[in-house]
């Protein structure tokens, strides 16, 4: 990118890090056994789902700030290869990514939300949460027409 855009670089290159640190601290650290159990106000949610949830927090909020920064990056850049497709594609998954955040989260069993949650709240979270994986997965992907768009403009194979 342009040197007046470093600083957008920069933060897009250092979230994208971190999403995948929240990733990982996610994977590593998983969700409680009795789960089920909390849901139905049988058990006590554990330290260990807090800190699972936490990492997901990361992930996502890293995530949106990867494509939040990348969208802003390639409407200013002129020398970034990107379609017009791409752009357009990063922006509906940046809203695809947003838009679910509260349905995922706040019935969550490990949201320290209290109380029991019901398995048609847990439903819609569980939508939204894939709604938010499944749009981040596909904004990773779409890098894939920048490069073929680089490799167009550069003239390599």
């Amino acid at each position: 990118a342009e040197p007046e855009h470093a600083c957008l670089a920069t933060t897009c290159f250092y979230a994208a890090c971190v999403a995948a640190v929240g990733l990982t601290w996610q994977a590593v650290i998983p969700i409680q056994r009795d789960i089920a159990e909390v849901l139905q106000g049988k058990a006590q949610i554990s330290v260990q789902s807090m800190v699972h949830q936490t990492g997901a927090v990361v992930l996502f909020l890293a995530g949106y700030t990867h494509a939040i920064t990348m969208n802003m990056l390639l409407h200013k850049s002129k020398s970034l290869p990107s379609s017009l497709f791409s752009k357009r594609l990063k922006l509906v998954l940046t809203v695809t990514m947003l838009a679910p955040f509260l349905v995922a989260f706040i019935p969550h069993p490990a949201s320290g939300g209290g109380g029991k949650i019901n398995f048609e709240e847990l439903s819609w979270g569980a939508v939204g949460q894939w709604t938010m994986v499944l749009s981040l997965l596909c904004f990773v992907a779409s890098y894939h027409w920048d490069f073929e768009e680089g490799r167009r403009r550069t003239g390599s194979r």
